[in-house]
This record gives structure tokens, C-alpha cells and sequence, in this order.
């Protein structure tokens, strides 16, 4: 079962008046799978597009399922509020004992969550079928290949060690 959630302006033809904020550009498809939900998302998540978000993983998670997938293929955009909800996202399935994972995350969230330190406490996968819990290629969450071990650098100098998890091929060899 899929079911698509998307912000769309309540103003008839779905015009926003002039001296309107803009409306949210984040679209969630909600995928129900026997061993998962995934939530696919694209657009852009800032401040205005992350309770939409949020609202979305509440409710996925409120299924009580086994695991969750967010699946950012399609993210253009991501702020620190988007971060937030990534954040939440990992207490909210921690507590509910859903395990989360992100998946097919775009080179320059995967760079704010090390700039961070949140790619030390997200499992970050390179696409859903690796995400997925059976899946046979599914070795574990995004890690700098062999040779780039060591400390990444980040912003104002300062650094982070790199995530503690498995690596994969082809995995994404620098944060710049």
C-alpha cells in the first residue's frame, strides 16, 4: 500500500496569495511493506516542511512496525531543522523498538550529518534494498571505504572520527 502526503495550499486552485509565504516543497510517499515502513522523500526539508515530515514519521511509527526506512533519494534541500527531525526520528523508533534507517542519502546531508556527528548515531545506507532488513546485500550502514579511515575534516577546523559502522563499495569517499 502507498499513500502520498504533500503540502499543498488551501486557497482554491491551490494559488498562494501575493505576501504569502510559499508552501512547503516536501512530498512523503508512504510505502507499508510486511517487514517495513518506508517513507520516501523529496524536496526540501527546512523549517517550514519539517513538522510535515515529522507528522509523517509519528504516524508511520504509531504502526508500531519493526522498522522504518526513510528513503532521501529525492532530497534537494536539508537545514538543520531537517536534522532535528532526524534526530527525533531515532528517539521516537528507539523508544518504540523500530530500529531507523536512512537510505540513498544525498552527498550533501551525508556531509552535514558528519559535520554533526550525527552520522555516529544514524545507520545510513546507500539505497532502501540495502536498508531493508532481509536484504541479501544489506551489510550495513554507510562508512568511509578502506584507507580513508582516520578524522574527517569539517568546518571551523574541527573534526569528527568517521562513522563506526560497515563500509560498502562504493561508498561516498569524501565529505567535500
Amino acid at each position: 500500500m502507498i499513500i502520498r502526503g504533500a503540502h499543498e495550499s488551501a486557497r482554491p486552485g491551490g494559488l498562494v496569495p501575493p505576501g504569502s509565504p510559499d508552501p512547503p516543497d516536501l512530498q512523503v510517499v508512504t510505502q507499508y511493506r510486511p517487514d517495513a515502513i518506508v517513507l520516501a522523500v523529496s524536496g526540501e526539508l527546512d523549517v517550514a516542511s519539517a513538522p510535515m515530515l515529522r507528522a509523517h514519521v509519528g504516524f508511520a511509527l504509531g504502526r508500531r512496525p519493526a522498522h522504518l526506512i526513510l528513503d532521501l533519494a529525492g532530497l534537494r534541500f536539508c537545514d538543520a531543522a531537517g536534522l532535528s527531525v532526524f534526530a527525533m526520528a531515532r528517539k521516537a523508533s528507539t523508544r518504540d523498538g523500530a530500529s531507523l534507517a536512512l537510505a540513498a542519502v544525498p552527498r550533501a546531508v551525508i556531509r552535514l550529518l558528519r559535520m554533526t556527528g550525527m552520522d555516529r548515531v544514524l545507520d545510513v545506507y546507500p539505497s532502501v534494498a540495502a536498508a531493508a532488513p532481509q536484504a541479501p546485500g544489506g551489510r550495513g550502514p554507510l562508512a568511509l571505504p578502506a584507507g580513508l579511515s582516520g578524522r574527517l575534516p569539517t568546518l571551523a577546523g574541527r573534526s569528527f572520527p568517521p562513522s563506526r559502522a560497515v563500509g560498502w563499495p562504493g561508498a561516498i569517499t569524501c565529505c567535500g
